[in-house]
């Protein structure tokens, strides 16, 4: 009796193939997705069909076992329709697998029971074909030789008209004499166009050269041609395999067996022009993104020249009026405020420029605890101004292979965020940490400061983003440290608890780091 295996299959699905199929009982065979990869050839040679349901986590990888231990055995992999696209698609990449595997949409009803019956007489017809290929034919058609070679050519006749795959019969010139109807979709020829019709014809000169190379002795058999062929629908890329067979009287015939792979083909295709359009694009955003930051770095250079005399004027003017008008002293402090905001937008701009010039210099291995100290001597007016302590924990002589302007940078906008975003209830404390984690360099910045709202966390690496109008700030600090690590390959984590503070871990790909690491890899 021949079974139906199945793994994770839904219990819809296998009702409607128990109701409509009407099998004994006892014709279908549950295995567990754990031991379906690993049946036995005694299990395997009863089995129609093997159905991979819904359930199972990987169905590609489970076809592939099982299609490794039986490649005879008609697989069907069922799933939802958005699924069945995305396993459809991946069976086109999927090496080690043949086709006798076909995804289903479990959403057909009724149509699901065809299909399964239809695979499995696939099944028994592949099983059968072997069979005769191999020369073991029934021991009650060994003692009459006439009797078997009458149904071995029965059985070819059918085979070419309902296997699955394009079947060719031809004489030993390469006439073509039957065809099946896969074959003739394929070829995009009527079989009665066919008939007679020398085999290379169906192709232009240059091809019809290599398939007769192909026809030779030392081809047949033992090699798979693929080539195209343009119809009116359009070219269609084809592999062609010639086998050798003898039929009655030992009169010798060839059998070419024909695969459509076009829509695999199509589908390659398909990709690499996508993947070229998008290195056009990237290639097409990368100069946008210099030219960008070409002009902001020149604008804000050639605008400080400006703005300092502005500055020297307002200066001037103030020596020359009377200084005891409160009015006018009034003004000339909001004027110089503005001014001091003006520099430190320009200040701001013109590090953003310099960040992808930064990532172009040459990496050097620095001393992580020295840069941390130097920034906290840099700031160290801010930090006794806002009573803060600062907690530091980096081994003596951690190294990184990292910019070592850039890594200044971050670890200032981070110092300086949590001095400034201090919680007015509590003096501030920071705690400053870096460790390897390979192959990164994990820096983290935990303060117990103002905090940030969930809602907001996603907004704070915009440019000029300001979660806190009422603190003095260009919103520009964050963003700078995001344009650096992803121009080197990192990431950043954020958790933040609104009225209790913020934690930042920023992972530095560390490229020593990383040249361990992938040395340490399996050859």
């Amino acid at each position: 009796m021949t079974h139906i295996a199945y793994t994770g299959l839904e219990e819809t699905s296998l009702a409607i193939l128990r109701q409509q199929l009407e099998l004994p009982e006892g014709a279908f065979a549950e295995f567990s997705e754990d031991k379906a990869g690993d049946l036995l050839p005694e299990q395997s040679r009863k089995l129609g069909v093997f159905l991979i349901g819904e359930r199972v986590g990987n169905p590609i990888k489970l076809a592939q076992k099982i299609h490794a231990q039986d490649q005879f055995l008609s697989i069907l992999i069922l799933n939802d329709k958005s699924s069945y696209t995305k396993i459809k698609q991946a069976l086109l990449f999927t090496p080690f697998i043949g086709n006798t595997v076909q995804p289903l949409a479990n959403d057909i009803g009724a149509g699901l029971a065809d299909t399964v019956r239809n695979a499995m007489a696939r099944t028994q017809q592949r099983r059968q074909y072997q069979q005769l290929r191999t020369g073991s034919p029934a021991p009650r058609l060994q003692s009459n030789t006439h009797l078997y070679e009458d149904v071995k050519a029965e059985y070819l006749d059918k085979f070419l008209e309902e296997a699955p795959i394009g079947a060719v019969l031809m004489t030993e010139m390469g006439v073509i004499l039957a065809v099946n109807r896969h074959a003739s979709q394929i070829l995009g020829v009527t079989e009665k166009q066919l008939i007679g019709s020398p085999f290379v014809r169906l192709f232009d000169e240059k091809r019809q050269r290599i398939l007769e190379s192909f026809f030779s002795k030392e081809f047949v058999g033992s090699a798979t041609l693929t080539t195209e062929r343009s119809t009116f629908r359009g070219k269609k890329y084809l592999e062609v395999r010639i086998a050798r067979i003898s039929i009655k009287a030992g009169l010798p015939y060839k059998i070419g067996i024909l695969t459509d792979f076009t829509e695999k083909v199509q589908a390659q295709l398909k990709v690499e022009q996508q993947l070229e359009e998008l290195r056009t694009m990237n290639e097409q955003l990368k100069m946008a993104n210099e030219d960008l930051d070409a002009f902001v770095y020149t604008a804000s250079h050639d605008l400080k020249a400006p703005i300092a005399n502005i500055e020297g004027l307002i200066e001037l003017l103030r020596r020359r009026v009377d200084a005891a008008d409160p009015h006018l002293q009034s003004l000339f402090q909001m004027v110089e405020l503005s001014i001091g905001r003006f520099q430190g937008t320009i200040k701001d701009l013109t590090e953003v420029a310099l960040i992808p010039r930064r990532s172009q210099e040459q990496e050097q291995a620095i001393d992580a605890l020295e840069i941390i100290e130097e920034v906290q001597m840099l700031i160290r007016e801010m930090i006794v101004s806002s009573e803060a302590q600062i907690e530091v924990s980096c081994d003596p002589g951690l190294q990184l292979l990292f910019s070592r302007s850039n890594f200044r940078s971050i670890i200032y906008n981070l110092l300086t965020n949590s001095l400034k975003y201090r919680s007015p209830e509590r003096s501030p404390r920071i705690r400053i940490a870096v460790e390897k984690q390979p192959p990164y360099t994990l820096l983290t910045v935990e303060d117990n400061g103002m905090g940030i709202a969930p809602d907001k966390q996603d907004k704070i690496f915009a440019m000029f983003k300001r979660l806190h109008t009422h603190i003095e700030g260009t919103g520009i600090g964050l963003f700078i440290i995001k344009r650096i690590v992803d121009s080197t390959e990192g990431k950043i984590e954020v958790e933040s608890t609104e009225g209790q503070g913020t934690a930042f871990r920023i992972y530095l790909k560390d490229k020593a780091e990383a040249a361990v690491s992938e040395d340490l890899l399996p050859s």
